[in-house]
């Protein structure tokens, strides 16, 4: 064999030898930061929030691995972090598990802490609150059981911690089920905390559809006065608009259709957001039909 053969085969099988030492210490670093990522969070840190971007643990169940005991079976190499610069985890049309391990639950007190899921549209949520002695509490709520099926009267999901209080560890297990994005802004946080964030938000949408309602009723004035078809265009937008907005807050599930499953989420976005184009298609084509333009169309009276 010559020489020069000699030496391009032992390149290749240095090269090999390389490539299968990486992708060996690439398993191995893998395996060990999935193991990495599962953190223990003291509750004696808890003043007022903490994210739990750092601390929460993610699964996605296999074939006959949906239920509590199965999952809490798995080993901790099959448990994942979640993004850390991302509040999503993208479009979802399964069920992911999340866990957090938690330390100092012993002295936990009445509204002391609350597990915080601060997104309004999730279909389907359980958590289980497990101590050292197994599950002491479970929760089974979402937008899709109605509204009353939450523990605390808010417009996103809050779950109250303190029956933890009976060992010093322990673990809290979530599975969320939704077709839509899965958004993942959790965190704990206190109840005086949780009082003081719905106040602010609360006046913050008061204000914002206050502003709308006063728009409204000036537009609707300026309507009745003027009988210019631009305004009754610009009316059905508004409404549409703020629908749109009471949705995604989470704001119409709570006061307006808590337990009324044909006017939920999806259908009120969609409702609304069909109203916003139509608004438009309207607008355009009997601008098209008149042969007149945009401004002076929106001049043209209802009669004449």
């Amino acid at each position: 064999m010559p020489f020069p053969s000699i030496i391009s085969g032992s390149r290749h099988a240095v090269q090999l030898s390389a490539g299968l030492v990486v992708a060996c210490l690439l398993l191995m670093f893998n395996v060990q930061s999935h193991a990495s990522d599962i953190r223990t969070l003291d509750l004696q840190r808890l003043t007022d929030e903490i994210s739990l971007s750092s601390y929460v643990v993610q699964v996605q169940p296999g074939s006959g691995e949906d239920s509590l005991s199965e999952i809490m079976a798995l080993p901790d190499s099959r448990w994942s972090g979640v993004p850390q610069t991302s509040r999503s985890l993208g479009r979802d049309y399964g069920t992911t598990w999340f866990r957090v391990d938690l330390t100092g639950t012993n002295n936990l007190k009445a509204d002391s802490a609350y597990l915080l899921l601060d997104y309004p549209h999730y279909d389907f949520i359980d958590v289980f609150l497990v101590s050292e002695s197994g599950v002491v509490q479970s929760f089974y709520t979402g937008d899709q059981r109605g509204f009353h099926s939450r523990p605390v009267d808010q417009r996103t999901f809050l779950f109250p911690l303190e029956k933890l209080n009976q060992s010093t560890d322990a673990k809290v297990y979530f599975r969320i089920s939704t077709p839509g994005p899965l958004l993942i802004p959790f965190s704990l946080v206190t109840g005086a905390e949780s009082k003081l964030q719905d106040r602010n938000t609360s006046m913050a949408l008061g204000i914002y559809f206050g502003i709308l309602l006063i728009m409204f009723a000036y537009n609707a004035f300026i309507s009745g006065s003027l009988r210019d078809t631009a305004y009754i265009y610009y009316l059905v937008y508004m409404a549409s608009v703020g629908l749109h907005q009471l949705t995604l807050q989470g704001l119409g599930y709570q006061y307006f259709w808590p337990d009324t499953s044909l006017f939920d989420n999806n259908f009120a976005v969609a409702l609304s957001s069909a109203l916003v184009q139509g608004t438009a298609v309207s607008d355009d084509s009997d601008c098209r039909s008149s042969g007149a333009p945009g401004s002076r169309h929106r001049n043209r009276p209802f009669h004449r």
